[in-house]
């Protein structure tokens, strides 16, 4: 018998700009993709630190305020 993985998929918005964006998600330790907005463009970044404070809460840290949403899949 084979298994197959189907991860799990999750998108939050964070509405106001913040440097710093608490995730709480049903993903595990999942990958993480940022996307912000900005003078009405959407951007894929690279934050300046991801922190996984436990298997349903993730941290990301910004050098400044951002607004935008992630897409999380674990």
């Amino acid at each position: 018998m084979s298994r197959y993985f189907l991860p799990k998929e999750f998108i939050f918005n964070q509405d106001t700009p913040a440097s710093v964006w608490t995730i709480k998600h049903a993903c595990g330790f999942p990958i993480i993709d940022i996307y912000i907005t900005e003078n009405g463009k959407v951007e894929r970044i690279i934050p300046f630190e991801i922190k996984f404070i436990s298997e349903s809460v993730s941290e990301v840290h910004f050098t400044r305020p951002f607004a935008g949403f992630a897409k999380i899949v674990g």
